[in-house]
């Protein structure tokens, strides 16, 4: 049996797909009009990429193999979609990018190791991927042109290392990474990076013995969303940072785990998931300068809130609220 999820009042909700299976949304274009998302429809349960407008037309299954994919970016007019095929060596994960009409399939990464796919650029011309090319098969980052052109790896070190994001102007990346003092159990704690896509220019945003996790960076690569556990027994709480250090600001305070899940194109608007029961997670989104807190969504099953658009109008998110118990994506406007 399916839940319904309720409206609420002065918003628009839809829901993007109906069926017995779990769904997964991955990424909002820039411009608000198109989804992608992964189903695993393929054989054995593997899963898909599609596509979909956010009007609910225009669904397009845009991978047909034996192998799992997992989408993570979609380019502003929502033409050109990154994701990650288990294509490699030993079933190893490579980066691809296709367009939306299943036209211009493209592989940028020939190796025996995992890489996935972190984003794409607003022009659909750059990818940040995260590969486990690092000493002891440690993850390091790197950018890659559309056109397989431009390599530049960011990262040189011994440590974990995981993009998070890059920016619309495809100038900045967004990373995370294990190189933070050990926490009580002796395990590097997370700290956020930047670093320009040309690998210049990289500086360290946090310094402290909390593990922070950065979820995304606005488009001009500038103001930065994460969360760290500063709430009350080391609950999550939801914050903003500009890329030169400044402008550090906590928008969440109360007792229950936030994650920040993204930060909208114009850097004013944060989408984060909030834990308002044990096993229950609703979507809310929030002014990066603390005002304007709105809940987008009110029922008893578990929504995932992945993606905002570039003028924080329009939210993606995934709902256990299919049959069973099923994931299912819906989109928002607000």
């Amino acid at each position: 049996m399916s839940t319904r999820l309720p409206p609420v009042h002065g918003l628009t909700l839809r829901r993007l797909t109906y069926n017995s299976v779990d769904d997964w949304a991955t990424a909002i274009s820039g411009s608000g009009n198109r989804v992608a998302f992964v189903s695993p429809v393929g054989p054995g349960g593997t899963s898909e990429l599609y596509v979909i407008n956010t009007d609910g037309t225009g669904l397009t299954r845009l991978t047909h193999n034996s192998v799992t994919e997992e989408g993570d970016g979609i380019s502003y007019d929502g033409t050109k979609i990154a994701f990650s095929s288990e294509t490699g060596p030993g079933n190893t994960y490579e980066v691809y990018v296709i367009n939306s009409d299943r036209s211009g399939l493209r592989r940028l990464t020939f190796n025996a190791v995992n890489d996935f796919a972190n984003g794409i650029s607003y022009d659909g011309g750059k990818v940040v991927f995260t590969s486990q090319s690092g000493p002891g098969g440690t993850s390091e980052v790197y950018v890659i042109n559309t056109d397989c052109t431009g390599l530049p790896r960011l990262t040189y070190n011994s440590i974990d290392d995981y993009a998070a994001g890059i920016s619309g102007d495809g100038n900045w990346v967004v990373f995370n990474s294990y190189i933070g003092p050990p926490d009580i159990y002796g395990q590097p704690t997370v700290e956020v990076f930047v670093i320009k896509s040309d690998s210049t220019g990289l500086r360290r945003l946090t310094y402290n013995t909390l593990n922070e996790w950065a979820a995304g960076i606005s488009s001009d690569g500038y103001r930065i969303a994460f969360h760290i556990a500063t709430g009350p027994g080391g609950t999550n709480e939801v914050y903003v940072i500009n890329r030169d250090s400044s402008g550090l600001r906590r928008l969440t305070f109360n007792s229950v785990d936030d994650f920040a899940a993204a930060i909208s194109g114009n850097g004013a608007r944060v989408l984060f998931g909030c834990q308002v029961a044990p096993g229950n997670y609703e979507v809310y989104a929030i002014n990066s300068d603390g005002t304007g807190l709105q809940r987008l969504t009110y029922n008893s099953v578990y929504d995932w809130a992945r993606d905002i658009s570039h003028l924080g109008n329009q939210v993606v998110f995934t709902s256990h609220s299919g049959p069973g118990g099923t994931r299912e994506v819906y989109v928002i406007t607000l």
